[in-house]
């Protein structure tokens, strides 16, 4: 039985570790791309439980969701580099000649 609820385990794993891999590409495929949020794989740990013999087992790791990860640091500093560059749009118009 041991020998089954290892193999268990290990699938979850595995299976956790491949969705990881798919939102770690997914993030980089996307790190370019205006607007988009950064997510980030929500593992938990499963429960344990005692088998009839007394040994306790752990189940392994559990899948609990992606999320999105929003920077706030990057977020202000994308916006102050809209107010600037629209600032510097401003003040280029108003020290250019008239044409």
């Amino acid at each position: 039985m041991l020998l089954f609820d290892s193999l268990h385990n290990a699938s979850h794993a595995m299976g956790a570790n491949q969705l990881g891999m798919q939102v770690v590409g997914q993030n980089l495929s996307n790190a370019e791309n205006p607007g988009y949020i950064r997510e980030q794989l929500v593992l938990q740990t499963g429960t344990s439980r005692r088998l009839g013999n007394g040994v306790v087992t752990g189940t392994g790791v559990s899948i609990s969701g992606v999320r999105q990860v929003i920077d706030n640091f990057a977020t202000r500093f994308d916006q102050r580099s809209l107010v600037l560059g629209h600032a510097a749009k401003i003040l280029h118009r108003t020290r250019s000649p008239p044409q």
